[in-house]
């Protein structure tokens, strides 16, 4: 299993249009095989944050997902919106119960 942590800055007059074609992106890979989470939310103290969780079945499904032409779309409608993105890789080996 594969997880990706992520923080997006957007700048302050784009978030509409960035919110915006996140929906599609997100409906298109949520249908993705392998995806298991794909997940942005604002930030409740800086709504010009987005913090981003997806959760892949393996690398071949990254990949795939990478490749996408729906996340290529995005990256071109998103193109000047962004002020920063920083994502972080995590494979993981096994899960458990946080809670019991």
């Amino acid at each position: 299993m594969i997880v990706v942590k992520g923080e997006v800055r957007v700048k302050p007059d784009r978030q509409d249009e960035v919110i915006g074609a996140l929906h599609g992106l997100i409906e298109s890979t949520r249908t993705e095989e392998g995806c298991d989470a794909y997940v942005f939310a604002r930030d409740v103290a800086d709504p010009n944050l987005v913090h981003v969780f997806e959760q892949w079945a393996g690398e071949e499904a990254l990949n795939a997902h990478m490749a996408a032409p729906h996340l290529a779309e995005f990256m071109t409608a998103a193109a000047g919106a962004v002020e920063s993105a920083s994502f972080t890789r995590y494979d993981v080996s096994g899960t458990r119960s946080l809670l019991g």
